[in-house]
């Protein structure tokens, strides 16, 4: 559900396969593809809502997947701009005020290949179309893109390739450390201030408090696992 307006139901069929890889100088291997990997379309209102196709291939996997599977969404504010993504990443996402969708429901069921040659007839087109792909392009492949300079500035700034990911994690604090995070806030209470003599003022240790606090087990279990191969629910199930 779409800003709680537009229902929208994400049907896709991916096709699994395998393909060959040679860098200069090495071997060939032979890596899994799903096609499409992701798969996005485009809302009424001009957003996109994209899904990462979990990694189903083969009849056991399939018997394996949860009845609370939840895969990795995308959100784009704009359909035509894929450069800014928000991930919804738990339970919590989807609640949070902000939040711009939520997920109703997951069915995940085996296809055969005239299911699939019938959804690429079908379907509505893929906005992350091959070619323009921001998610695994590198130097090698990338359309370069160009950036206005100021005067006299370095023509080669403006040049840029492929889109990086990144992204950061918010913990809440332990209430075993508050005291101690209190005291070293600088006296004018900034909102953002970096800590200094980490040694001196015990920063490890509230790191590591910090680390080992239930968030902390959720974003390293996720970072440890897959996305392809399902979330992790707040129930603790959902991944297979």
């Amino acid at each position: 559900m779409v800003d709680n307006d537009e229902a929208i139901d994400i049907d896709v069929v991916v096709k699994c396969g395998w393909t060959v890889r040679q860098p200069f100088g090495s071997a060939a291997s032979y890596f899994p593809i799903r096609i499409p990997y992701i798969y996005g379309i485009k809302t009424k209102a001009g957003h996109a809502v994209l899904v990462q196709t979990p990694n189903a291939c083969g009849a056991e996997i399939i018997k394996r997947i949860p009845a609370d599977f939840m895969p990795l969404i995308l959100w784009a504010d704009k359909a035509d701009d894929l450069e800014f993504l928000t991930a919804y990443t738990s339970d919590a996402g989807y609640q949070h005020p902000s939040a711009h969708l939520k997920l109703r429901s997951v069915t995940i069921v085996p296809a055969s290949v005239g299911e699939y040659e019938a959804w690429t007839r079908s379907a509505p087109r893929n906005i992350v179309v091959r070619g323009k792909d921001p998610f695994e392009a590198d130097a090698s492949s990338t359309d370069w893109r160009y950036i206005r300079v100021a005067p006299g500035q370095d023509p080669g700034t403006a040049k840029y390739g492929s889109i990086g990911c990144y992204g950061l994690v918010r913990y809440p604090i332990p209430d075993s450390i508050k005291d101690d995070v209190r005291a070293n806030w600088p006296a004018d209470r900034p909102r953002f201030w970096a800590p200094k003599n980490w040694d001196a003022q015990r920063f490890y240790r509230m790191q590591g408090a910090i680390v080992l606090s239930p968030p902390g087990d959720f974003v390293r279990a996720l970072s440890m696992g897959s996305t392809e191969n399902g979330l992790l629910r707040s129930s603790g199930g959902g991944s297979f």
